[in-house]
């Protein structure tokens, strides 16, 4: 199942189920904002099988304008355990949660809002595809991934920074010829 609280740091193998349950948020997510003509795509470790991941699915939500996101239907948003998160301020992005429990900030997903065909949406679309088409990265990704939740199992914020150079080195390939 997916959910971790806030700062846990656990992988899980891989499973089939994420894709299902990335499906049905896709199309909750596409109703709720139908009018804003969004592209929905599934991204991070749960988007690639047969690695382990974090249990929180990330889904990447590519708008024309970032300005839209205020004008979200909020309500409808938090009836889904839909939130915001102002704290999270990264340039060019927005970032929702969906949460199970607000209290210790489980989270089961993060959707990024960014702007299609932007920078972000051509990165995170990138890290993707070359770690579906590469195995070796793939699994050399994977294992460094486990390195660092064994060694940061309550920090995420170390994490994530554990893993920096590894995903500059993957997208250091964008333009070379991958063939």
């Amino acid at each position: 199942m997916l959910g971790l609280k806030n700062s846990e740091v656990r992988l899980v193998p891989y499973q089939q189920e994420w894709k299902r349950i990335f499906s049905e948020e896709q199309n909750r997510l596409s109703q709720l904002v139908t009018g804003f003509e969004p592209i929905i795509e599934h991204i991070g470790s749960t988007a690639i099988p047969g690695i382990s991941a974090k249990p929180i699915l990330d889904i990447m939500i590519g708008l024309d304008s970032l300005d839209k996101v205020d004008l979200f239907p909020w309500t409808q948003f938090n009836q889904y355990d839909y939130y915001l998160l102002p704290k999270v301020q990264i340039s060019g992005k927005k970032v929702i949660a969906r949460f199970t429990d607000l209290q210790t900030q489980s989270k089961t997903i993060v959707a990024h809002v960014v702007v299609k065909n932007n920078t972000w949406w051509n990165v995170h679309l990138f890290f993707r595809d070359y770690l579906l088409d590469y195995s070796h990265e793939r699994f050399a990704y994977e294992q460094l991934k486990q390195e660092l939740a064994s060694k940061f199992p309550s920090n995420q914020t170390k994490y994530t920074t554990g893993k920096l150079d590894y995903v500059n080195h993957i997208l250091s390939k964008r333009g070379e010829d991958h063939a």
